[in-house]
């Protein structure tokens, strides 16, 4: 008898942890409705699973006519593919309630258009304007525009600054291999003279001793 309720409890406990799963994915997915709806699937997929992801900065800042492709060259390049961060700034462009939905356009306010995202992946491009001046987001290659959150949106920018800020990837990447040349060339010269000593060993235990003294 208690044989058969223990296993009623451990089925009772997966069933409860198996709905809390599902809720929280349908959650997650409610979040993102609209924001799926205004970008699209295919644009919303790449935003949130894209492994390459580019960030450009424009100085001065583009005007709107400029923003659709193909881009114009940019002022900076920065490839942010592997910088942990980006995934709450992925989170921001596709959460229902970063976008203000109900708010109207301001014709007072003259837009920066200084940054963009690019996302790729073996599909496509999806190209993600942000406006620093006005708070809004535009994709270059439907032509949606949004407003969003102030707040969330100057964190986004904050993002974008601290990345701009920092050495380009590809100087980054040059240095290291400029500083570690040295350490390099000692690794393999060292990684040769262990294969050569084990070439050796490995001759002497197939002849076997005499053949060495012999030699000698």
């Amino acid at each position: 008898m208690k044989l058969e309720a223990s296993k009623l409890l451990i089925v009772g406990i997966f069933a409860c942890a198996l709905g809390a799963a599902a809720f929280a994915v349908w959650f997650r997915a409610q979040q993102g409705r609209r924001a799926l709806e205004l970008w699209g699937p295919s644009s919303a997929h790449r935003i949130r699973n894209a492994q390459r992801v580019e960030l450009r900065y424009y100085a001065p800042p583009l005007a709107t006519p400029e923003l659709a492709a193909p881009l114009a060259e940019p002022t900076a390049s920065i490839d942010v593919s592997q910088v942990a961060d980006l995934i709450h700034i992925r989170r921001v462009f596709l959460d229902d309630v970063h976008i203000l939905w109900d708010a109207s356009p301001d014709d007072t306010c003259a837009p920066q258009w200084e940054y963009a995202l690019v996302f790729r992946d073996a599909q496509g491009t999806t190209t993600v304007w942000v406006d620093a001046a006005c708070y809004h987001v535009r994709m270059a290659e439907s032509g949606v525009e949004a407003n969003f959150n102030p707040p969330v949106l100057r964190s986004v920018i904050k993002f974008f600054e601290h990345q701009r800020a920092r050495t380009p990837p590809a100087q980054r990447a040059a240095y290291r291999r400029e500083s570690n040349a040295p350490q390099v060339t000692r690794q393999w010269i060292s990684n040769l003279s262990l294969r050569a000593a084990f070439v050796v060993f490995r001759s002497y235990l197939r002849s076997g001793p005499a053949a060495f003294i012999a030699n000698d």
